[in-house]
């Protein structure tokens, strides 16, 4: 009797230990560049820049990035438009809480591209008033 007691408690603790081994991964911090927006940002707008460095003609670079809700109310991306067809915004059109950091990712493809890149992505969030405009910056060779 209490050897089987002792085998489900170390059965137990060993179910507990790898839970929170998971838990932990599973809610890992984002990393790369933060992008901050917050009630002003979405009642007058605002910027920000990404830059990508040198790059050769034909890469395809990704960056990761943190969009940070830093204003009093839930937002979700409505709408990203962009002057070029070699940026990309991914992100998750999910709902992102007051305080709360969501991952996303830039990608910028240099194909056929040569010399300094300045390109526009504006960022439109649903209820704001004015888009956040993201500068991209690359020096293709």
């Amino acid at each position: 009797m209490r050897i089987g007691g002792i085998l489900l408690l170390l059965a137990a603790a060993s179910a507990c230990a790898s839970c929170g081994g998971r838990r932990t991964e599973k809610h890992a911090a984002p990393s790369g560049q933060t992008i901050v927006f917050s009630d002003a940002i979405l009642r007058s707008g605002g910027t920000d820049t990404v830059r990508f460095g040198y790059m050769r003609s034909g890469e395809i670079a990704v960056k990761p990035l943190i969009l940070h809700n830093a204003s009093d109310r839930p937002a979700v991306v409505a709408e990203c438009t962009r002057s070029c067809g070699c940026t990309t915004l991914e992100f998750d059109n999910q709902p992102i809480l007051p305080g709360e950091k969501r991952a996303a990712r830039m990608i910028f493809d240099a194909r056929g591209l040569t010399g300094w890149q300045f390109k526009l992505l504006e960022v439109r969030f649903a209820g704001g008033r004015k888009p956040l405009k993201i500068y991209v910056e690359a020096e293709v060779e």
